[in-house]
């Protein structure tokens, strides 16, 4: 479904327009550059992060078609990113010869058939040959049958035997194998090249190895070769660990350490099933770690790559900045930061005799983007940077005294993310989740529909399919969600603080407060905990449950203005390789019944407010909310599809429903029942199932025809063939030439 050509011209759109902003930068000359400044806080939800600035709505089809996807023993695997080329995988159709003589040195790997050319590089997995037999077979005749026309079977190579008298003898002329490929030979006597070639084989889709310093002499970078970071002449910057491009990682304790080093073309995460561009840095250590780890200074100011092996190598410029926001300490709120366009540099700010410790403009997040040529060099690189505020428990309980009167609360540490892509020049990358078939932990790809012009398209998700999810004290917020992982049941559960009245409060649907409101005001200094005077009118509103008001409304059916998402149709793809411009490729509608497509999710199909039975309910006696929706619960239904040594994951329908718990507020003696809050849970859940299939069935080709084929249009304009054309039409026109045939040697006989 890569449609290269159409996302390097596509990036190549804005590429101009970021030309002349730079041309217009380098022309500004005399103005000093300033450091950014940090923003108000606020209270809201950060808006969805999706691929729909990407959609060219030129390319869409007003009638899109789906995209036939053929599972094959010849699908190539290791194809996980749209629109550039992924290390090492050799059959990746975005890799040209530049990028292929930069793979990965393997002396012992040795391939045949049409990787042969690739003997000494790394070549990852992309699937077996297809199975062959030897039939007797007329030259005219074709050498390959592809079967049926379902796209979920492979291909059988029918290969010509041998023309030598005895092989003639004992060649296949038609078969009743019903499972061809399903059983295991004797291979017979294995050679040195046959040991290499299986060991080679056996590796993961992902190629993760230790980065390998480069040589001196090497005047390029191949695959996965360190990177270097270069100090300028007589300079004194701070660089990272080792002078190479490293970043931080998780140790075995999940701390963050100087353990990701970045190797050419590599990117970071490994996969996208692997989590190891997140960590945690303790915020007991704030007063060294804003000075590395969280500084700017470290991460971006003073990085400057070498743009080849070699320590005589000439450097990129820092990174530019493509985006600076800071995440709010209240909520995770982010807003663009103000003022100037260079990265601050972390500072420590104390107080009360320096117990009160304060990192301002610690790096959260850096997502580093790095071009090269796709022949071994480095060109520039840039960076989209998420700044934080990082307190020490002192600092965090000077700041919210009041909700906040329990240790557990106070978060211990923040989690900082780190992430790189690599790409060349004009394109445009966007990582898939399998090809075809889903990887088991890649995100669930979903979006929603959009229309522009009449035609439709599915902004999808960056981060896939989530649900509500906890912030780093444990408490729900909106801008913490938990993504969906093919393959991987999960649950996610986050707290909600309510004393008493305001548990009354929201039972009885007379809360007033959206949760975004509620949870920011409960974590401010004097806020709705209020020690002196309790309002019970202080409460989330329920009209709209609160997991809808935690996901922004995605899965919420009714439309609310006050949550974006609410009222969207909601579109789940069954192949990891959907393309976002193509609806056709999102949708599974029964042929009968076109009305129920089993992938996409309209507002019908999606969550509504509980009512009857099933609606929340207020027990004075027993202190108890009966009937909450604490959370969603989405039932995702898999098959496998192909060949039963490559099969293929995929989606084949998704439902979702409510969890429903009673929240029952209890008294503790050391509790004022009149303001003292407690945490109820809410809890989402995800369960994968798969699909009860038959029996793997094999599929036996249809025999080869006894005369040759003719096409199927050969008597056009006098006979129309069908659209099912092939074979049913060649055999159709044979049968015209026969009866006319047979018309013309009666007319002949009787002039005679």
């Amino acid at each position: 479904m890569t449609n290269t050509a159409s996302l390097r011209a596509r990036a190549g759109r804005p590429a101009l327009l970021l030309a002349g902003v730079l041309v217009v930068a380098l022309l500004a000359t005399g103005a000093d550059a300033l450091d950014a400044t940090r923003p108000t806080d606020a209270s809201a939800v950060n808006a969805p992060s999706t691929y729909s600035g990407d959609i060219t709505w030129d390319d869409v089809a007003a009638e899109p078609t789906k995209t036939v996807v053929k599972v094959t023993a010849e699908n190539c695997l290791c194809d996980l990113t749209e629109g550039t080329c992924d290390a090492n995988c050799c059959c990746d159709t975005d890799c040209d010869s530049n990028e292929k003589a930069q793979f990965s040195e393997c002396a012992s790997c040795v391939y045949d058939g049409t990787n042969a050319a690739m003997d000494g590089k790394v070549c990852l997995p992309e699937g077996r040959s297809p199975p062959s037999l030897e039939y007797c077979l007329p030259s005219s005749t074709v050498s390959r049958v592809n079967l049926l026309s379902s796209s979920s079977l492979g291909s059988v190579e029918i290969q010509k035997a041998d023309q030598s008298f005895l092989s003639q003898q004992l060649c296949i002329k038609d078969d009743n194998s019903a499972s061809l490929g399903k059983y295991f030979l004797d291979p017979g006597f294995a050679t040195e090249d046959t040991l290499k070639s299986a060991v080679t084989l056996k590796s993961e889709k992902f190629w993760n190895p230790v980065p390998a310093a480069a040589s001196e002499t090497q005047s390029k970078y191949r695959h996965n070769d360190t990177v270097g970071v270069v100090v300028s002449s007589g300079g004194s910057e701070k660089l990272l660990p080792g002078n190479k491009f490293v970043l931080p990682g998780a140790t075995l304790s999940g701390v963050c350490g100087w353990t990701n080093v970045i190797g050419y073309n590599m990117p970071l995460p490994a996969s996208s099933a692997a989590e190891d561009s997140t960590c945690l840095v303790p915020i007991d250590s704030i007063s060294t770690m804003c000075y590395t780890i969280l500084n700017a200074d470290y991460l971006v100011n003073n990085v400057k790559l070498a743009k080849t092996p070699g320590s005589s190598a000439t450097a990129t410029a820092a990174p530019t900045i493509s985006s600076m926001k800071y995440r709010s300490r209240i909520d995770g709120v982010l807003t663009d930061t103000t003022g100037g366009d260079d990265a601050t540099a972390a500072t420590v700010t104390s107080a009360n005799s320096g117990t009160e410790l304060t990192c301002n403009f610690a790096v959260v997040e850096a997502h580093y983007v790095v071009t090269h040529d796709g022949s071994g060099t480095i060109e520039s690189f840039a960076v989209d940077l998420v700044f934080a505020d990082v307190m020490n428990n002192a600092a965090w309980d000077a700041v919210y005294t009041s909700p906040l009167d329990s240790t557990w609360d106070v978060p211990s540490s923040v989690r900082v993310k780190h992430t790189v892509t690599w790409k060349l020049s004009a394109e445009t990358v966007v990582p898939k989740s399998g090809a075809p078939g889903y990887v088991v932990g890649a995100p669930l790809l979903a979006g929603y529909k959009e229309t522009n012009s009449g035609k439709d398209a599915v902004a999808r998700l960056k981060e896939g399919l989530a649900i509500p999810g906890a912030g780093p004290d444990g408490r729900c917020s909106v801008n913490s969600k938990s993504t969906v992982r093919f393959g991987m049941s999960q649950s996610s559960s986050c707290a909600v603080p309510l004393s008493q009245a305001n548990l009354e409060t929201f039972c009885q649907g007379t809360g007033d407060k959206t949760m975004v409101e509620y949870m920011t005001n409960l974590i401010t200094t004097n806020g709705e905990q209020g020690f002196t005077t309790f309002l019970n009118t202080k409460a989330p509103a329920s009209s709209v449950p609160l997991p809808a008001q935690l996901m922004d409304g995605l899965l919420y059916g009714t439309t609310d203005a006050n949550y974006d998402l609410s009222g969207k149709t909601v579109m789940v793809a069954a192949w990891a390789n959907a393309n976002f411009e193509n609806i056709a490729d999102w949708t599974s509608c029964d042929t009968s019944d076109t009305t129920d497509c089993a992938t996409e999710l309209t507002t019908t199909e999606q969550l509504s407010a509980p009512s009857g039975d099933l609606a929340m309910s207020w027990d004075a006696t027993t202190k108890t909310c009966k009937n909450v929706a604490v959370g969603v619960h989405i039932d995702v239904l898999t098959a496998k599809v192909g060949h039963l040594d490559h099969a293929q994951s995929k989606v084949q329908r998704v439902q979702v429903g409510w969890n429903y718990a009673d929240w029952t507020y209890t008294d503790f003696p050391w509790d004022d029942a009149d303001t003292a809050r407690q945490n109820f849970m809410m809890k989402s859940t995800v369960h994968f199932v798969e699909m009860a299939q038959d029996a793997p069935e094999g599929v036996k080709p249809a025999s080869p025809p006894v005369l040759p084929s003719l096409p199927a249009d050969v008597f056009y304009p006098f006979l129309s063939a069908g659209p099912a054309g092939g074979r049913a039409a060649a055999s159709a026109a044979w049968c015209v030439a026969l009866v006319v045939a047979i018309f013309v040697a009666l007319v002949t006989a009787r002039g005679d």
